[in-house]
């Protein structure tokens, strides 16, 4: 009896959360001039999507809750370049190519795309953005990425993405609960059609999601958290 009240609970409290959560959310990007729509609830990841001004491709964002002591975890996963394939929709190849500075830094990602279509690659400009909390604001960790400005030539196979950018956000809750989100507006251009493009990025978050909190609670960097240093 015990057992299910502790489940009823805590199911409650991460319900709570999650809704007060995408409030917010909502409310932060009425300024950007996006109206959000649910299209997916599964496996306590909700993914929205909304129309861009002056473009025929959709933004889609991801927002779930879990159970993580600290950022610790998460930011050693975003910094584990390589790794990037193991948990990032898409992305099937990812090297540093430059250090701007001590938060920001070139990635060079490639992807795969179905057939007849070339696959794509892109050089990204990510940076990190980490605020400690307070007894007024809550610890949290942005990520955000975009399309580098510094050209480069695509290799033979392959064309460039047309846009690429988005975040990576955690924001650190009450009773160890961090409010993860990915968002995401990529455009593959060439010749991808805007709904085969819409098709192929709505899943794109919730998987992400979905392989990052798996990596983030395996021992590679579970270890990280606070509680087993």
């Amino acid at each position: 009896m015990q057992t299910m009240q502790r489940y009823i609970f805590t199911l409650t409290l991460t319900l709570c959360v999650l809704a007060a959560a995408l409030f917010n959310t909502a409310m932060a990007n009425d300024k950007d001039g996006f109206t959000w729509e649910i299209i997916s609830d599964h496996d306590q990841i909700l993914v929205h999507q909304a129309a861009v001004a002056g473009s025929k491709i959709n933004v889609y964002r991801a927002t779930t809750i879990m159970e993580l002591d600290g950022l610790q975890a998460l930011i050693a996963l975003l910094q584990d370049y390589s790794h990037y394939p193991r948990w990032l929709h898409f992305i099937t190849n990812s090297t540093k190519v430059a250090q701007i500075s001590a938060l920001e830094q070139l990635i060079h990602v490639r992807t795969l795309v179905p057939w007849p279509a070339k696959n794509r690659e892109a050089i990204l400009h990510t940076s990190f953005e980490h605020t400690l909390g307070n007894e007024h604001t809550n610890e949290r960790l942005e990520y955000r990425f975009h399309i580098a400005e510094e050209p480069f030539s695509a290799a033979q196979g392959y064309r460039q993405f047309t846009r690429f950018d988005g975040f990576i956000r955690a924001v650190v809750k009450e009773e160890n609960k961090v409010v993860l989100s990915y968002q995401l507006h990529a455009d593959f251009g060439g010749r991808i059609k805007p709904w085969l493009n819409n098709r192929m990025l709505r899943n794109a978050p919730y998987f992400t999601l979905d392989k990052m909190r798996l990596l983030l609670h395996s021992p590679m960097y579970r270890q990280l958290t606070p509680q087993e240093n």
